[in-house]
Parts: C-alpha cells; sequence; structure tokens
C-alpha cells in the first residue's frame, strides 16, 4: 500500500503533521508553512494561504488535501477537491478541539501513538494552568491597521487568551463578526488596560503604535501599554498550542509587570476571579458565597478550602446594594471584589416571570467533557432525572453581558442559572430548603466550582429565591424532564413572557461543493454532504466526521489513500455489569472523549459502546457487582468523573 500524498494550505496543521512523524508525506505546502523549517525545506511551494497554484498542485498528484475554514477560500477548495480524493476540512475553535484534532490526524495518518502523546501533553498544560486564579484583564487584541481590525470572544485567539484571564474586547456593535473592524479613535472606549499588537499577519510599524497612544491623549485618557504579541503562538493550534499556552503564562506575568509600572503600585496577579483554562469560553462563577443570597452583610470572610479561591476583603466602592425586602439597604459586605449585585430594587425582582420550559436543542459544544481546578466534569447529554443538594452561589453585574458557555449574553436580571453538569440549555427548578420557596431557572452557563456549590444562580433568580432570608441557604437542585409539569399559573407568567433565547448557532462543517468555505455556519451538516470530503468537524464532536470517494477529473500517481476517517463502529451493548463514565449523541463525540481520558491514564479499559442511540464509555462488563464496584472506585480517582455502575439487562 502506498503512503498518502499530502498537500497542506494551512500552516499549524503542516507543523502537526510533522510533529506526528509524517512530514515524509508532504508533497506540497504554501509559503507560510515554515515550521518545523528543517523537514519541510525540501517540500516544494505551491502559492499563497489564499492564492494557491492549482495546476502545479495537479501535477504532485495528492491523495489528501488540508485546508481550514478560516484561512482557505471556498472557490480553492472547490477546484482542488475535484481532482483530489481527500479533502481534510478543519474549524478549531475552542483550545480544547486539539484533543480532537490530535486524535482525528492520529488516525487519518496512522499515528495514534504519537497523537496520544500529544494529547497528554495539553492535559498537562491544562491541568498546569488550571491551577492558577488570574484577575481578568480586558484588552484589545489587534491584528490589522488598515482598517483596525481585532476579533470577537467567538476565535481560537480569544479563547488562547481567556486561558490566562486577558479578555479580548470587541466592540458592542460587532455582532456576530469575528473579525470586527474599528476606528482607531473608539479603541480607548473599550475601557481596555493593554493593546496588544499581533505579529501576523500585519506588520504594525511604529506610527501605529503612534496613532494608538494619540487616540488616548485625545480623549484625556492616560495612555495604556501596547506590547507585541508573537501571533503564531496565540493562533496556531496542533502541537504549536501546547508551547502557545506556555507562552502565553509568560506574557501575562509580563503585562503585569508592565501594568504594575504603569499603576505605581503591586498588581495582584491572583484573584477570586477563575479563568478559563481549561474551558475557555466559560463563564465561571464570581466565588460568592451567599451568607444570604441576595446581599451580604458584615459576615467575616470565608476561609479558603483547598482549591478554593481565597475570599477577598476590599468591596468594590461603586457598588450599591439593592434594598432589602424590609426596605433598609444592606451593607456591601466583602466578597464582591469588582462584582456584585445590580441596581434594581428587590421589590422589582420579585415580579420577574420564572423560566418557561420547553424543548430545546441540546448546544453542539457545551455539553463535552472539561477539566477545572483539576477535576474532570462530564456533562450529562440528554434530559433525564436529576436532583441533588448544596450550596448555591450568584453572580452579578461583573458579568453583565458577557457570554455565556452556549454564546448567549449573561442577563443577571434574567432568570438563568449556572451548573457544572447539566445539558445546556436545559430547565431546572431550585427550592430554598429552608423555606420551601422555589423557582424554575434556564440553565444555560457552567458553574460553580467550589466545594459544596452546586448552582450559580442569576441575581434575578437569587433575588427572588431567599430574599432577605438570614443566614446560608442550602438548596435543591432538580432539572425539569416534562415541560407540561410547571403550570404557567404556579410561576406567575403572563403569556407574552419573554422567550429563552436560542443557542448561539455552532460551527459546521463544510462540504466541498454547496457552501463557502468562509462561513460555517451556512454549510450543510455531513448527512447532506454528497462530495468527496473528509469533515473533521473539531469544533462540533455531535456531528460525525465522513468520508466518500470518488473518481478523480484526473490521472492520479498510484496511491492507497485511507479508507476511512470515521472510528470503526461501535459494537452494541450487551448485557451484563458496567461501570459508565458518560454518554453521547454521536460516535465522534465518545471518541474524542475517551482519547482525551486515556491520554491522562486509566485503570480500567474503556471503550465506546452503541446504547439504542447513545454511544456509552464503559468498562466492563463485569461478572461480578463486587468487580463493577471496585472498577467504579477506580475510575472515579483517576478520572474525577461521577462513575456509575450499569446494569444491562438481557
Amino acid at each position: 500500500m502506498s503512503a498518502p500524498r499530502i498537500v497542506s494550505l494551512v500552516p499549524s496543521l503542516t507543523e502537526l503533521v510533522c510533529a506526528l512523524g509524517r512530514a515524509d508525506w508532504l508533497v506540497g505546502r504554501t509559503g507560510f508553512c515554515i515550521h518545523p523549517a528543517h523537514e519541510l525545506a525540501r517540500i516544494p511551494k505551491v502559492g499563497g494561504t489564499k492564492t494557491v497554484n492549482i495546476e502545479r498542485i495537479r501535477r504532485l498528484a495528492p491523495t489528501h488535501l488540508i485546508v481550514n475554514i478560516d484561512e482557505n477560500e471556498k472557490p480553492t477548495v472547490d477546484a482542488l477537491a475535484a481532482f483530489i480524493p481527500n479533502v481534510v476540512v478543519t474549524h478549531p475553535i475552542a483550545v480544547e478541539d486539539n484533543f480532537a484534532l490530535y486524535d482525528r490526524f492520529g488516525r487519518l495518518f496512522d499515528a495514534q501513538a504519537r497523537a496520544a502523546d500529544l494529547c497528554a501533553q495539553l492535559a498537562r498544560t491544562l491541568d498546569e494552568l488550571a491551577r492558577h486564579r488570574f484577575d481578568r484583564l480586558p484588552v484589545v487584541y489587534l491584528i490589522w491597521n488598515d482598517p483596525w481590525m481585532t476579533l470577537s470572544a467567538d476565535t481560537f485567539i480569544a479563547r488562547m487568551l481567556a486561558c490566562v484571564g486577558i479578555d479580548a474586547k470587541a466592540p458592542a456593535t460587532s455582532g456576530a463578526v469575528r473579525y470586527p473592524s474599528l476606528a482607531c479613535e473608539s479603541i480607548p472606549a473599550l475601557g481596555v488596560d493593554a493593546v496588544l499588537l499581533s505579529s501576523e499577519p500585519c506588520r504594525f510599524r511604529v506610527a501605529d503604535r503612534a496613532l494608538l497612544r494619540q487616540a488616548w491623549i485625545d480623549q484625556a485618557r492616560q495612555p495604556v501599554p501596547i506590547l507585541g504579541i508573537d501571533g503564531e503562538m496565540t493562533s496556531w493550534y496542533g502541537p504549536r498550542a501546547i508551547e502557545g499556552l506556555r507562552y502565553l503564562l509568560g506574557f501575562r506575568r509580563r503585562l503585569e509587570r508592565r501594568l504594575s509600572a504603569r499603576q505605581g503600585v503591586g498588581h495582584r496577579p491572583l484573584s477570586t476571579t477563575r479563568s478559563g483554562a481549561a474551558q475557555a469560553g466559560l463563564l465561571l462563577t464570581a466565588g460568592v458565597l451567599l451568607t444570604t443570597l441576595v446581599g451580604c452583610s458584615t459576615a467575616p470572610p470565608v476561609p479558603s478550602s483547598p482549591g478554593s479561591p481565597p475570599a477577598t476583603t476590599s468591596a468594590d466602592p461603586g457598588s450599591q446594594a439593592p434594598a432589602s425586602a424590609s426596605g433598609s439597604p444592606p451593607s456591601r459586605g466583602r466578597f464582591y471584589l469588582d462584582d456584585g449585585p445590580g441596581d434594581r430594587p428587590l421589590a422589582e425582582l420579585q415580579k420577574v416571570p420564572d423560566a418557561v420550559p420547553r424543548a430545546e436543542p441540546l448546544h453542539s459544544r457545551a455539553n463535552r467533557p472539561y477539566t477545572i481546578f483539576g477535576r474532570t466534569y462530564v456533562p450529562m447529554t440528554q434530559i433525564e432525572p436529576f436532583r441533588e443538594r448544596g450550596m448555591a452561589t450568584w453572580y452579578g453585574r461583573r458579568y453583565h453581558g458577557r457570554p455565556t458557555s452556549i454564546g448567549e449574553p449573561y442577563d443577571m436580571y434574567s432568570m438563568t442559572a449556572a451548573h457544572p453538569t447539566l445539558p445546556l440549555p436545559s430547565y431546572a427548578r431550585v427550592t430554598n430548603l429552608r423555606t420551601g420557596r422555589s423557582v424554575v431557572v434556564r440553565v444555560n452557563d457552567r458553574g460553580p466550582f467550589l466545594h459544596g456549590r452546586v448552582i450559580d444562580l442569576s441575581y434575578a433568580a437569587a433575588a427572588k429565591l431567599a430574599a432577605a432570608l438570614p443566614g446560608s441557604a442550602e438548596v435543591e437542585v432538580e432539572l425539569i424532564t416534562r415541560f407540561d409539569e410547571v403550570p404557567v399559573a404556579a410561576t406567575g407568567l403572563a403569556s407574552a413572557a419573554p422567550a429563552a433565547a436560542p443557542a448561539a448557532p455552532a460551527a459546521q462543517p463544510v462540504a466541498a461543493v454547496s457552501a463557502p468555505v468562509s462561513s460555517a455556519a451556512s454549510a450543510p451538516t455531513p448527512a447532506a454532504a454528497s462530495s468527496q470530503v473528509l469533515v473533521i468537524p473539531v469544533s462540533l464532536p455531535s456531528a460525525p466526521a465522513v468520508i466518500a470517494s470518488a473518481v478523480p477529473t484526473a490521472p492520479a500517481a498510484p496511491t492507497a489513500p485511507l479508507t476511512s476517517a470515521s472510528p470503526p463502529a461501535t459494537s452494541a451493548l450487551a448485557p451484563g455489569r458496567y461501570v459508565q463514565l458518560g454518554a453521547y449523541q454521536s460516535q465522534e463525540g465518545a471518541e474524542a472523549a475517551l482519547a482525551q481520558l486515556r491520554a491522562r491514564g486509566l485503570p480500567e479499559p474503556v471503550s465506546v459502546r452503541r446504547d439504542g442511540s447513545w454511544h456509552k464509555l464503559v468498562a466492563g462488563p463485569y461478572a461480578q457487582a463486587a468487580d463493577a464496584q471496585d472498577a467504579q472506585r477506580r475510575l472515579r480517582a483517576a478520572t474525577g468523573i461521577d462513575a456509575f455502575v450499569l446494569l444491562r439487562q438481557p
């Protein structure tokens, strides 16, 4: 069998192919594919990322073409797909998408061992970052100067920055535009602490820095630091993402020193706010313990438990706590930092209607396993009975308007909540166990991640649930599984109750003929694709990768392309005792999660088994119940997952 002949139009994925030990399979690259230089020197260039020489590529007779939705033009990919049997389309957004990227390339190019090693390296790096707790540093990250362009939170670069607590700001008017343009004079209004100038794709000049400084001076503001940043380290996925995360940790420290020197005071590197180190894009809890769910009075700081953020003792002087139900405003307390209650009175919040449960499709990316504080969480992937008790926390104005885990803006005055593992989106009834008072919330975010805390409520939900009640608030959380079990009358809703916002559309795989590469949202699903395209939906594990073959329109060298990029079909779950670690709607998602767990080390063999329409991660079967329970304990200890024993009857 002849080895594949690969043409890569993506610099970071060219580096990945080499990292997998398959540099000898490369027969063509763009001029921007420069790493590793010693291995690529002999590989012919086929033009630029967006302006390739199609005839030169044809003469190379490739069997595989590697492209990316953001970097390559759809017409170019269409023309190449006419004579290249296998087209690999990628679109990673989250940092964790690299796990699936490594795994899929490892399978595709017969390099599973090296792919597993990359997964392990990335897991260790993310775990290291998870041990840090960063202050959020708002910055504007500029990628172009004519016009000035920045990036939105829904980009790989922004997710990388978020891993070290750097918050990339964009104009509020940019909407769904991933790389919005903006006027230079409007940048100071973003309220950033620094300006970052990427080293690629634009070469910023001294004059550009002068224009930016002048924008602050013209508005009678003190100019903020302007720093260059290595664009390869922030924008390249593949193996460079591992190195990039380590680079960003050092960059973060340098940025803190610059800010400290500018302010003339020590800049505190740690705070109660966790960054999204292992789940870039998550809206995390403010780390505020509710001695009452609505306003802390003069309670002392809560001692920090191991792995918990320390309580701060400085209140935001601008905080204005709402009046309590008795009419007297409580004091601000000492936990808010720059988070805290809003400016609406509690009496008004009591009239906010509960969320109305309704059937919604689960978000494609927000229900995947993730790791925070060294603990792995495996979200539920179906609506099924769930009930738990514990302490409730809330988050307020610090996060108001910021994106939640499913992309919707957080509204502190709506009835929403964050939960570590409930399906997103879903609906839950939260009951105050002291008073019996209940509210219904829509769960659209992840958190909290502190021991003993089970749910983060929006400010409005917290106010309705425990207005002016003294002491701590223990709650029971129950997932609503039937949408007719919460009568309208019980919630106090009028018929015109606002509908919950739809989930943000997930990136879809691209078919080679019918949709522009530059628009992932408009692309058909794999089931609709009919061309010879291998789609690796790295950011969408619920959609399976597909590959179909077609007769090339031009003669190709006698090669034997791989027959399938998809994992082998899973066997059905036979009767017996198993230990279940997770369940997924797609085999692709299950295989990606399994690869991540294997990279961390498993004490028991775990496989993907089909159970009806679900693909489950299970160990077993075990002949004896005691054996299954022993395996359950070992898997829980090794993974941090709340694995359980599953008995499948004949």
